[in-house]
């Protein structure tokens, strides 16, 4: 089943895997199975150390509209990769396409203020919850509390 894709892994050769997650990310969505996407598909990506490929990969899939949604396990694991290359504005430009009646409410809300993801937090209270004023306090509350840190150049 993933030989092919355990051999280019443990030969080093990103193309070929690319190539694998660009297909399988394809075919779950045009066959309307995320599950097996973010279940099956996700954990053998993981097991071969290659679960990085697939997670940029599903970018331009949210972008376009033809992702929606996330399990909560791969939306951690996505907001990982993404923080740690710096690139929390993709991520935050990815909420603003969701369902947000499809993900974790909480942890999207969780993540939303410990990345600073302003754009993102008044989405996901005002789509999720009908709500205009928690995240203006939630926003309030994080500026008084913590301390004054200049913006960094993205």
């Amino acid at each position: 089943q993933t030989s092919a894709a355990a051999a280019a892994a443990a030969g080093g050769d990103n193309r070929h895997i690319r190539i694998i997650a660009g297909v399988a990310i394809d075919y779950c969505t045009v066959i309307g199975r995320t599950d097996v996407l973010f279940n099956t598909v996700f954990e053998q990506f993981r097991r071969i150390g290659c679960a990085n490929v697939l997670l940029q990969l599903l970018e331009p899939y949210i972008l376009n509209d033809k992702l929606t949604h996330l399990s909560p396990e791969v939306m951690r694991s996505f907001v990982e990769l993404y923080s740690r290359r710096h690139k929390l504005h993709q991520v935050e430009q990815c909420i603003l396409h969701m369902d947000i009646g499809c993900l974790d409410f909480q942890q999207v809300v969780k993540l939303c203020l410990q990345h600073s993801l302003f754009s993102a937090l008044i989405y996901v209270y005002n789509q999720g919850c009908d709500d205009y004023a928690s995240p203006l306090e939630d926003i309030l509350c994080m500026l008084i509390t913590r301390p004054y840190e200049p913006a960094r150049a993205m």
